[in-house]
């Protein structure tokens, strides 16, 4: 499990407020998550703060990204939510062919162990 920091929010919460900075890093982060794949209620719950924050912070973020970039991010959530299945379906066959190279390997070390009892008995 992956252990992830959150950065911590500011008291003040006004627009010009000396710390606007750490809130626009807070809501980056949370659109970050949610480009990701992570669902909203994980980072919510990550964040310390309602669904409705993680929502309206996505919102914002997309909001102040250009048509172009916004359809790029939002492709990019949608191919790379869908994506585990492909990844899984690999990661299954590799397993089996692992498997098979363990039995095979097996197999040799004891005709390779058998070989060797029988020249030992043989001198």
């Amino acid at each position: 499990m992956q252990i992830s920091r959150v950065i911590e929010r500011p008291r003040s919460k006004g627009r010009f407020s000396r710390e606007r900075d750490v809130w626009t890093l807070i809501h980056q982060d949370r659109f970050n998550r949610w480009i990701e794949g992570d669902p909203i209620d994980d980072i919510a719950q990550k964040h310390g703060v309602t669904c409705r924050s993680v929502h309206l912070s996505v919102a914002k973020v997309l909001a102040g990204l250009h048509r172009k970039r916004r359809a790029e991010a939002l492709q990019f959530r949608n191919e790379y939510r869908n994506d585990w299945k492909r990844r899984l379906a690999g990661l299954d066959e590799y397993v089996a062919l692992m498997e098979q190279v363990t039995q095979v390997s097996a197999l040799v070390d004891k005709l390779r162990r058998n070989s060797v009892t029988r020249s030992t008995t043989k001198a």
